[in-house]
């Protein structure tokens, strides 16, 4: 399926990240039952999640029918994101659930891998970075 072609893990924007001007970003995740994690941010004026769903994140890395039954069978489930800088350190909240995929399972989140991405995507270069993968818990 087309999910294993894609890299582990993958966090974007549309535009350059800068979390000094913006302060915080927004956006849904869809994890993967092999733990694979994809999200899209948006600076949160631009994040409107009545319009971005979460079968985007995936169509937008090249899975077509990212709604399908064969890809929703791949799918852990989802959620949103936000990374947001709190003066000395940077948090990043993982809550929710997907409504096309249901919700994930915050046990299957690699933190690691999600603080290393988010540290190189926002060029954060001491500050130390807080994931936490459930609110709603």
């Amino acid at each position: 399926m087309e999910l294993k072609k894609l890299p582990q893990i993958k966090i974007w924007t549309d535009e350059p990240t800068n979390l000094s001007k913006h302060k915080l970003y927004k956006g849904k995740f869809v994890m993967a039952h092999d733990g694979k994690f994809f999200a899209k941010l948006f600076p949160e004026k631009e994040y409107d999640g009545s319009k971005f769903f979460h079968n985007e994140v995936l169509e937008e890395m090249g899975v077509k029918k990212a709604d399908s039954p064969a890809v929703k069978k791949e799918v852990e489930g989802g959620g949103k994101m936000e990374v947001e800088l709190i003066e000395d350190y940077v948090e990043v909240r993982l809550h929710g659930k997907s409504s096309i995929y249901g919700p994930y399972n915050p046990d299957c989140v690699d933190i690691g891998e999600i603080e290393g991405v988010i540290h190189t995507m926002f060029d954060l270069i001491d500050l130390p970075i807080l994931v936490i993968p459930d609110l709603e818990s």
